[in-house]
């Protein structure tokens, strides 16, 4: 396999950005909720994490088109640098979540209500997978009970791990959230490979995902 991709360090000039945009709360002094994705891939990935970006971007378009008016203001927060191996180090995976909360907007981590991370959407028939801090915990449990079409193949809750934009957010103290919906033999035949392509995504079923993640 070969990866058409051109990659340029920072160190020889290399820059990554940041999508973020903003709707605005209705009431002054709330805090905001953060909705995230990192648009980064290996070759032209599908569900990693395209399939992710898609989900977030569908969910704002909806708030808008819907006028929507949250108390909270909600952040759509799209980055780049989730994978590692950018900055000549193994260790340096998050690097733009981390950025975000850390170093561009710091003030974050004191006003945000919860943080959702969308990932991998969303394989037909694949168990929604999630991770949360364990105070939002329940906050699954109570959407999946009252909306359980929106579950339609099950889920279950993990606790937080370091291997997705949610960690970064949840060291800074920030709850957080995970959703993500992809079979179990995704890494094994598709997972960081040209294989991974937009024909493994369930347009429906990620509709579906995002009803439970708005309803939250």
């Amino acid at each position: 396999m070969v990866n058409d991709v051109e990659t340029t360090l920072v160190g020889d000039g290399g820059a990554g950005y940041k999508v973020v945009a903003t709707l605005k709360g209705s009431v002054p002094g709330a805090g905001r909720i953060v909705i995230g994705a990192h648009h980064d891939a290996y070759f032209h990935a599908g569900l990693d994490d395209t399939g992710g970006v898609t989900a977030g971007m569908l969910m704002a378009t909806a708030m808008r088109m819907s006028g929507y008016h949250p108390k909270r203001s909600v952040t759509f927060l799209f980055t780049t640098g989730e994978e590692y191996g950018r900055v000549n180090s193994y260790y340096d995976w998050l690097i733009g979540a981390w950025h975000a909360i850390t170093q561009r907007h710091q003030q974050w981590a004191g006003s945000t209500s919860l943080m959702l991370n969308l990932e991998s959407m969303a394989m037909s028939d694949a168990l929604m997978e999630t991770r949360a801090t364990p105070e939002v915990k329940g906050l699954i449990d109570a959407a999946a009970a009252a909306h359980p079409e929106l579950v339609p193949n099950g889920y279950n809750i993990k606790n937080v791990n370091c291997w997705n934009d949610q960690w970064t957010f949840t060291a800074a103290g920030v709850p957080s959230m995970y959703f993500r919906a992809r079979t179990g033999d995704y890494g094994y035949k598709w997972y960081h490979t040209d294989f991974d392509t937009i024909d493994l995504m369930d347009y429906t079923y990620m509709g579906k995902i995002n009803k439970l993640v708005f309803g939250i």
